[in-house]
């Protein structure tokens, strides 16, 4: 996994993510998704998450909320606590 080009890409999210879009755009939805299938065994899950959570400390005014509605809004199964918890291996 390209954690750089993972931290990128949800860039496309941070409208949303920072309240300011009420729902996720396509583009961010279309991450989600791949994100979702990059996720298929516990490694990959633990470096995503570490990856995620180092973006998501950087981002300004985030929202931890408006992940379950991405997650809703985008239809993929990424468990929340990828953005939220401070522990990856849970």
């Amino acid at each position: 996994m390209d954690c750089k080009k993972l931290k990128n890409d949800i860039l496309t999210c941070l409208p949303y993510l920072h309240g300011k879009a009420v729902k996720p755009p396509p583009t961010c939805c279309s991450v989600m998704q791949a994100l979702n299938k990059v996720m298929d065994t516990q490694e990959n899950r633990i470096e995503a998450c570490e990856c995620i959570r180092e973006a998501a400390g950087k981002i300004p005014a985030f929202k931890p909320d408006r992940v379950i509605g991405m997650k809703e809004t985008c239809e993929v199964q990424i468990p929340t606590e990828v953005f939220i918890n401070s522990n990856c291996l849970e």
